[in-house]
């Protein structure tokens, strides 16, 4: 008798497991055999709201845009920027009903991975400005005519000291030392996730840059550079940041597919074993009980007569 308990036990344990684990596998090999399908990044968002679209309205946005790296990028069709890549989705009482602002901001880290990291380090960042505070990203430009002046819109106070006036007399921007860039990340594909000087943190080597033996005399600066090369640059880099988005994305959502198709066929290999189970431990008892009224037709009483 005990030894039937216990293997009904065993049967109550095992066999919800054993499906479990089978259900499981199962899901785990078809998610590895039904991959997500490649992002196409900004395809979706092209098919929607156009340029255009949005220009009946806002033609002074829409004309800052054309002929920008951003619209450069829209023409490409593989960086989701798009009006609505950027401000989101147009609500239907548009535009009564406003987009969300907010969602411009947001989105420019999605492009900008390593800009966005630099500038989260930096006492900016802290003081609550973000990009829109300083960049207009219709066209990619500064809000105001220089890197100088924008600075000095908040900094104007701190212009002072020998290091801030001589080399403004000189006719470096603050760009040039709080910005600096390492004159290599100026050519095409060059580092992985390449500086972009949004910490504005002043370091000896773009002070040594200049004023080195081998300083601007022997090294190319920003300023000679042709425009065209230095656009060309910029656009390679948010190219080399996008695509490297995009392929995170697609790993994690096939981690998170797999994870799910496991946990799926683990849940749905359970309910079957346990639903197994307890089907044939009911019919054992009642194959059981039918043998027991088979044995004791009427319960005993002849017997005891």
């Amino acid at each position: 008798m005990r030894r039937s308990q216990s293997k009904i036990r065993l049967l109550l344990v095992a066999v919800p497991l054993a499906f479990a684990l089978t259900g499981a596998l199962v899901g785990y090999v078809a998610a590895e055999a039904d991959p997500l399908p490649p992002a196409s990044v900004g395809s979706e968002r092209l098919t929607q709201q156009t340029v255009e679209d949005c220009g009946a309205c806002h033609p002074q946005s829409v004309e800052a845009f054309t002929g920008s790296l951003h619209a450069a990028a829209f023409e490409a069709g593989e960086f989701d920027l798009t009006c609505e890549g950027c401000h989101g989705e147009i609500p239907e009482g548009h535009p009564e009903e406003a987009v969300d602002a907010g969602l411009a901001q947001e989105s420019c880290q999605g492009c900008h991975a390593q800009t966005q990291a630099e500038f989260t380090a930096s006492p900016h960042e802290e003081t609550g400005l973000d990009c829109m505070s300083c960049h207009y990203a219709h066209n990619n430009g500064l809000r105001l005519e220089d890197a100088t002046a924008q600075c000095l819109n908040c900094h104007g106070q701190q212009l002072e000291g020998v290091l801030h006036t001589t080399h403004v007399e000189t006719g470096q921007s603050c760009r040039t030392c709080h910005g600096w860039i390492p004159p290599d990340q100026l050519e095409l594909m060059t580092t992985e996730k390449p500086y972009t000087g949004h910490d504005f943190v002043v370091g000896l080597d773009s002070c040594v840059d200049c004023h080195a033996e081998e300083g601007q005399a022997a090294e190319t600066t920003v300023e000679e550079l042709p425009e065209e090369t230095v656009l060309a640059g910029q656009a390679a880099i948010t190219r080399v940041e996008q695509l490297e988005n995009a392929i995170e994305r697609v790993a994690e959502q096939q981690e998170n597919q797999t994870r799910l198709s496991v946990v799926g066929g683990a849940v749905a290999g359970l309910l079957l074993g346990g639903l197994g189970t307890w089907a044939a431990l009911r019919f054992r008892n009642a194959t059981h009980i039918m043998n027991d009224e088979d044995e004791n037709p009427e319960g005993g009483d002849d017997h005891e007569a």
